[in-house]
């Protein structure tokens, strides 16, 4: 939200005095932040919700997926990904921090 669109990531960081935004990250804004990404040539857009868990939504060009290579799906599974919309949310643990969390989340994602 705040590399695609500044003025709404201001104007909710404005109305929100706790700083915590992800309560705006409601269905249409990350199906139109995604869609947007898309637009731009993504094949996957992956968006990081933090405790929330992970909003994934892929292109529905299957071209645009079978030219990913490793990090995409394979030939068997390739029509099983086109145009799906995912909500992954976290497990719930005790945390004993929290860095590289993100980092983590994309990789597992990768991996998969």
């Amino acid at each position: 939200l705040y590399m695609l669109r500044r003025d709404t990531y201001e104007q909710f960081e404005s109305d929100n005095s706790t700083g915590d935004l992800l309560g705006y990250a409601d269905g249409g804004l990350l199906s139109s932040l995604a869609d947007e990404m898309l637009g731009m040539g993504t094949a996957v857009a992956a968006i990081k919700l933090g405790e929330h868990g992970l909003y994934v939504k892929t292109t529905g060009d299957a071209g645009r997926l079978a030219v990913m290579g490793r990090c995409g799906p394979d030939t068997d599974s390739l029509m099983d990904w086109l145009g799906r919309e995912l909500l992954a949310p976290c497990y719930a643990v005790k945390a004993a921090g929290t860095t590289g969390a993100g980092d983590c989340t994309i990789a597992g994602f990768l991996t998969a």
